[in-house]
């Protein structure tokens, strides 16, 4: 029992030791894997600042200055359609008053001749017969 007392110490002792080994190299694995990742983040850095130094000297070619945006585009989910019935009912009433408002105007603006002697003057053309016309 002795013996194999002392053979499992031993063998604890070897466990041990590459148990000590291990940690060790965990630690230095965590150390790397900060590394790689402090190093990633850098490099993401470094490519945004590329990127909007290359979009900065792109404007500056092009004299364009203090362009930002201000908010990203959005896609909309529901997509804008005519309202057809709504567009002709409005499209109807501004056509009936656009004519009202034509028909009005030219009765008030336009020029009314009362005698044929006026006719004459503003077409120059002869007047052969006039017609009288009688309200009732």
């Amino acid at each position: 029992m002795k013996t194999r007392r002392d053979s499992l110490a031993a063998m604890l002792a070897v466990y041990r030791r590459r148990l000590a080994v291990l940690e060790g190299n965990g630690n230095q694995n965590d150390t790397l894997e900060r590394n790689v990742k402090e190093a990633e983040q850098n490099y993401l850095l470094y490519s945004r600042k590329q990127e909007e130094a290359r979009i900065a000297d792109s404007l500056d070619d092009k004299k364009i200055a203090n362009v930002t945006i201000a908010e990203e585009p959005v896609e909309h989910y529901i997509p804008a359609s005519p309202n057809t019935t709504l567009n002709l009912a409005m499209g109807a009433l501004l056509a009936a008053l656009a004519s009202l408002a034509a028909v009005f105007g030219l009765e008030y603006a336009g020029e009314r001749f009362y005698t044929p002697a006026e006719l004459e003057t503003a077409t120059g053309l002869p007047v052969f017969a006039t017609l009288a016309y009688e309200r009732s």
